[in-house]
Parts: structure tokens; sequence; C-alpha cells
């Protein structure tokens, strides 16, 4: 038996009726691979274009959770008060920390992605977690 490579028609639909019942309301985010923008702003480039489906996909999901952030902020809509705090993802083998974004002059990573390899970090404050 093969194992499944992507997702479904299904899959894809199973996911928009779960985010949809939570109405895009999530805290986190954790999938292998990133939103569709996020491989840009990497400087990556796409060997396999047969993922690029999953992250056009990635990259709805992220623009949702973004806008329901940004009715949170302003007051408008009738929200629970929670928001999108983090998307993390790996697949690039890289960690987009600090340093990085120093390095590249940015302040935070766009769309609150985070792009974790090696680096372990406290999903809640943000900090390094150094392993011994």
């Amino acid at each position: 038996m093969m194992a499944k490579k992507f997702p479904t028609d299904s899959d894809y639909a199973n996911s928009n009726k779960n985010l949809e019942a939570e109405d895009y309301e999530v805290d986190y985010a954790i999938t292998h691979t990133c939103p569709l923008y996020q491989v840009r702003t990497l400087g990556c480039y796409h060997v396999a274009r047969e993922e690029e489906p999953l992250q056009n996909y990635f990259q709805w999901v992220c623009d949702k959770l973004n806008q329901t952030n940004e009715m949170l902020a302003d007051g408008s809509g009738d929200k629970k008060g929670r928001s999108f705090k983090h998307w993390y993802f790996g697949h690039w083998h890289t960690d987009w920390n600090k340093n990085w974004l120093e390095l590249m002059h940015m302040e935070e990573l766009p769309q609150k992605c985070r792009a974790i390899y090696l680096d372990v970090e406290d999903m809640e404050t943000g900090e390094h977690i150094f392993l011994k």
C-alpha cells in the first residue's frame, strides 16, 4: 500500500469545515511546509512543484487567520477574543530566528510565521530554549 503524499479534496474540505466551525480563530498552526508567501520570503524555490497546491491552501488559511486577527484588533465583528499567535513550520531546514531577522533588516516575521529546524522555542513567550 502506497503512503498518501498530499491532501485530497476531501482533506481540504474537512480542514475547511473544522476551521469554519471555529470561526477561523486558532492560536497556533503547526505544519510541515509553509504558506506560499513564506517560500518567497525565505528566498527558496520549488524543486517539487506538486507542493504548490498545499502551500497555496496554507496561504489562504494564513490570510483568513490574519483577517480574523485584524477584526479582533480593531473591535469589528463579533469575535470571542482569541487571536492567531504563530504558524510554525519546518521543511526548509532553517531556523528563522532573531539573528536571521537582524541580518535581513526585518523587525518581525511576515504573517506571524516561524521556520523551525534546530531551535526549540517556547510557543507562549517566543523565547529560545537551550538544550543541554
